[in-house]
């Protein structure tokens, strides 16, 4: 079987990275920036791209490459760049290749999946992010309860038949076409459907309308739900860029002269366009345009779907300056017109309508039999009292709402950054805001690890154009304060506001959603950037789902490279690289061990200075090591008890080392010298002693690596706190279940799930002797045959938390299979298939590492 579900062309792949580029630091009131650098490699560049494309989800996992040679022509590279960026990606954990089946992109383990910003954000977050990627008013209260409550006392009449209205309720239709009447555009109830919601509507006409392969003409931008949706159909997109005027306050308009170029080249099927208050850009189109488009559509015979679900949004505009309907300068059943209650009346209320030639509408209510049958009753009762009844009340009441957020949230924006430039919409839910060179990517990466989502402008553009915005909605209210209370006033504009600076101050020191080290080592000439234990750390950390940046080493001792404080940057972690010349003299003599030992403690305080001074202010994280001491040295005193006093004095530097922890909590100190004690790995390789570089060997800078990698992961909070137990209750080995114990003494939360009837677990569990684990160990327990991933998914949203934050552990390969296909973003842990390694391999990667536990007991189980 496979291991890739899709080719990606070395065309495609060369028009994603034509629009992909690595985000860059933006001008705007900072500090001069510093002398410009030597540009980076081409193959880092060309691997930043491709795994910048897989972060934000445009380069699907598990995509299949080109072959090196056909991307090298493509991309006119040589052959040698794009293997060495493929091997780059290879040990970041972006790619995995196999002889004869080529390469095709992954996810490093444990890496959650390319997130999504326009996707609603699940209740249980609400609370801890602030949402800005989707764009949807609350409900006007209390409007919807009256409206309602009025629907239920209508319902009784509808309830004695099948309830199925494949076209739409009557009374709906009816109000809807009077609805178009007013607004200019004469329609009856027979050229009404109603359907669930916009995308449903959508998702009917592009199955009806566009066979795969047909070619469909978009503006660029455009929204980035129908893109998807087209492309998921197999249409051919075609994008047609907005004429941009010279006033970058002024929304675009249509570029007509490129419309008819690209209807009548192109042979488009069909042209989408938004004309009323765009999204993402808010721009209006006026009604000559909207004429010659027509005209040019109905000259190559493209059908024009227009999406007018902005349409009734004119917070802006007088009513006198009303854009007619689009539909109502066409003669010739051209235009098709989907609308929608969700962007008015409420996002909850998944009610939209096509506006079609009647025979179209017959033809589309036949087609959705197969598909959702029709539109529940009771939510097109409301829709109806609201349209109906309502429908001036509710308009003032939401437009007043998106008037006084749009004032308010404009000027923060301009004052908390004022190098953005955004258009001034006269209706609408967003703004589309130029970031001056920022990546619209980056900075919803930075967002992410900040509480805010953002939509990036990639979102909204064919093969990821438009990285250089993003989208604001202007409907986002703070937790705990009234809607309009909130709209209104300053105090949730500016969290927003603040919230979008806070991103972009984020991103400018992290641009590419990376953890920021600073390595510093402890010789005159210590290891250079692309030496080893850089290269290790990069790997490490990949694969824990951080993407990390090595700041240039210091050509200087770790004394006064400490001594000069951190760099601008502000790293997250300061890794200093330690051996044994950073505490002893050239020479000492041990016939006199208190001259050593006053040396040895006068070294260790002089580094705790080094270290709390070099801190500052700052929130970094200093990460030392203990020192093994080398056999050579050690080998090197005759004296047999001469060697035991080093000895013991080596073992109190490292202590003292230790104990530095304890002093600082922004130090961290990783016991270097103990691990390799308990492993089989050497810590010196005598052959690199005349190398600039401390003489660790592979293995001990692996070690260490690791170890780091573990302290990253707990800072980025990349900590797992759930532990599902998918293993037999009755094989359980012992030494699994002490681990557990001591796991849930510290705060982890367990759950089991077996596939078993409950009773003869629950009696295991009670009462053998041998399983140590008894029923109150378990935050959550479920028996039953139902698939584990689904028991996994909903034990993790009755424990209040995502399943990013499960690790899954099983001796079934089976099992582990199932659930990583399912849930993905599961750490499943690989035990080779033996039951022995259950718990070392359940403690080996630091899952559940924190920077301070939350609780902690005697650890017995």
């Amino acid at each position: 079987m496979a291991d890739w579900h899709s080719t990606v062309t070395p065309g495609t792949l060369a028009r994603l990275l034509h629009g992909t580029r690595l985000p860059a630091p933006a001008g705007g009131g900072r500090p001069p920036p510093p002398p410009p650098r030597p540009p980076p490699p081409a193959y880092r560049t060309l691997a930043g791209q491709v795994r910048a494309l897989i972060c934000e989800g445009r380069l699907p996992v598990g995509s299949r490459l080109p072959a090196e040679r056909e991307l090298a022509g493509a991309l006119s590279l040589s052959r040698t760049t794009i293997a060495t960026a493929y091997e780059a990606l290879r040990t970041e954990g972006y790619l995995q290749s196999r002889r004869g089946s080529g390469s095709w992109t992954t996810l490093p383990e444990g890496s959650s999946p390319p997130g999504d910003a326009l996707h609603p954000l699940p209740p249980d977050e609400s609370g801890r992010v602030l949402d800005l990627g989707v764009a949807a008013l609350p409900a006007p209260q209390p409007h919807l309860g009256e409206a309602a409550a009025r629907a239920v006392e209508l319902l009784p009449a509808y309830a004695a038949g099948h309830g199925h209205y494949p076209t739409g309720l009557p009374v709906l239709r009816e109000a809807l076409a009077r609805r178009f009447t007013a607004r200019g555009l004469p329609t009856t109830p027979d050229q009404i459907l109603v359907t669930t919601g916009a995308m449903g509507a959508l998702h009917l006409l592009r199955r009806a309308l566009v066979a795969r392969g047909d070619r469909v003409a978009v503006e660029a931008p455009s929204y980035a739900h129908t893109l998807q949706s087209l492309r998921i159909g197999g249409a051919r997109l075609v994008p047609v860029a907005h004429a941009r005027p010279h006033d970058p306050t002024r929304p675009p308009g249509w570029d007509l002269p490129e419309w008819r170029r690209v209807l009548t080249g192109a042979a488009a099927r069909l042209a989408y366009v938004i004309p009323d208050f765009h999204n993402p850009t808010g721009a209006l189109i006026d009604e000559e345009q909207r004429r010659e488009l027509l005209v040019a559509a109905r000259a190559a015979g493209t059908v024009l779907l227009v999406d007018e679900t902005m349409a009734e949004l004119g917070w802006g505009l007088p009513e006198e300056e009303r854009v007619r309907p689009t539909a109502a300068l066409d003669r010739s059943a051209q235009v098709v017109t989907v609308g929608s209650a969700s962007k008015l009346l409420w996002g909850g209320l998944r009610v939209g309508w096509v506006r079609a030639a009647p025979a179209l509408v017959r033809r589309l209510a036949t087609d959705r039999v197969y598909s959702d049958v029709g539109t529940p009753v009771l939510e097109q009762l409301i829709a109806a009292t609201l349209i109906e009844e309502r429908l001036a009340e509710v308009r003032d009441f939401q437009l007043t709402r998106l008037r006084e957020s749009h004032r308010a949230l404009a000027a923060e924006l301009s004052r908390q950054l004022p190098d953005w430039r955004f258009a001034e919409p006269r209706g609408g839910l967003t703004l589309w805001a130029d970031t001056a060179g920022r990546s619209g990517s980056a900075l919803a990466a930075a967002g992410e690890r900040s509480g805010v989502r953002i939509a990036a402008g990639s979102r909204f553009g064919v093969d990821g154009a438009f990285e250089g915005y993003v989208r604001i909605p202007l409907t986002v209210p703070a937790a705990g304060r009234p809607a309009v209370a909130v709209l209104t006033g300053p105090g949730g504009i500016g969290k927003t506001a603040t919230a979008v600076r806070a991103a972009h101050h984020l991103c400018e020191r992290f641009p590419d959603g990376q953890l920021h080290l600073d390595l510093r080592g402890s010789t005159p000439d210590p290891l250079p950037p692309a030496g080893l234990l850089a290269a290790l750390l990069r790997a490490v950390l990949a694969a824990a789902g951080a993407r990390p940046e090595l700041a240039e080493l210091s050509p200087r001792s770790f004394e006064p490279a400490l001594a000069a404080g951190l760099p601008g940057t502000a790293p997250d972690l300061v890794a200093c690289l330690l051996d044994e010349s950073s505490f002893l003299p050239d020479r000492f003599d041990l016939a006199a061990p208190d001259t050593l030992t006053e040396h040895l403690e006068r070294r260790l305080e002089q580094l705790a200075t080094l270290a709390v001074n070099a801190l500052g202010d700052s929130t970094a994280t200093l990460v030392l090591h203990t020192v093994p001491l080398p056999r050579r040295l050690r080998d090197t005193v005759i004296g047999v008890r001469a060697r035991g006093t080093l000895t013991r004095l080596w073992y109190r530097l490292n202590a003292g080392l230790l104990e530095l922890a304890e002093r600082d909590r922004r130090i961290e100190v990783v016991d270097l010298a103990g691990l390799l004690a308990t492993t089989p790995l050497a810590a010196r390789d005598e052959r690199l002693l005349r190398r600039p570089a401390p003489p660790y060997t592979d293995g001990a800078l692996l070690l260490l690596a690791h170890e780091i990698r573990r302290i990253g992961q707990a800072r980025l909070g990349l900590s797992r706190r759930l532990l599902a137990l998918g293993a037999d209750s009755e094989r359980w080995p012992r030494e699994l279940c002490r681990t557990v114990g001591h796991l849930v003494d510290q705060g982890v939360m367990v759950f089991h799930s077996d596939h078993h009837t409950p009773d003869p677990v629950e009696r295991v569990l009670s009462e053998r002797p041998e399983v140590l684990l008894r029923p109150e160990v378990f935050s959550r327990r479920v028996v039953n045959w139902a698939p584990r991933a689904g028991n996994l998914r909903r034990a993790a949203e009755t424990l209040g938390m995502g399943t990013e934050s499960v690790v899954f552990l099983t001796a079934s390969g089976f099992e582990r299979g199932h659930v990583a296909v399912e849930l993905p973003e599961v750490a499943v842990i690989d035990t080779g298939g033996d039951p022995t390694l259950l718990a070392t391999s359940l403690i080996s990667h630091g899952w559940f590492d924190v920077l301070e536990t939350a609780r902690v007991t005697d650890g017995t189980c």
